[in-house]
């Protein structure tokens, strides 16, 4: 499989595993209340999902321009070197606001790049 379709896959994939882990919090102050586990759980999420984003050749990236490939490795690398900085709120918005942008683009770069959408491939996926 090409590396750029298995990378964006893999993001896909764990975005999906966040949407479901998440899908009970009904807001911030919800999940704010979790033990640490919880909201650990979706800072490593985050931070996979980040790991096979920035696995993505730079060929590919220039193409989309529009996606904040910097903003992402930042907030991989916020969230593997220096965890003490990760905020839990700063985390439940970036999930809230940004992944689901990211999520939309991503299966859209499938689609044209590769012919597929990540529904149409996430059972055989697993």
């Amino acid at each position: 499989m090409n590396k750029d379709k298995n990378n964006i896959i893999q993001s896909i994939y764990y975005i999906e595993r966040l949407e479901f882990l998440t899908n009970r919090f009904k807001s911030e102050e919800d999940f704010m209340l979790q033990d640490e586990l919880i909201k650990d759980g979706v800072v490593l999420g985050i931070q996979t999902i980040c790991e096979y984003a920035n696995k993505i050749s730079l060929d590919l990236k220039h193409k989309y321009p529009a996606i904040p490939w910097r903003a992402i490795a930042d907030q991989r690398n916020i969230i593997s070197h220096d965890y003490g900085r990760v905020d839990y709120k700063s985390i439940w918005k970036t999930f809230k606001s940004d992944i689901p942008i990211l999520k939309e683009s991503l299966d859209n770069i499938l689609k044209i790049e590769f012919n597929v959408t990540y529904s149409n491939i996430k059972e055989s996926f697993k």
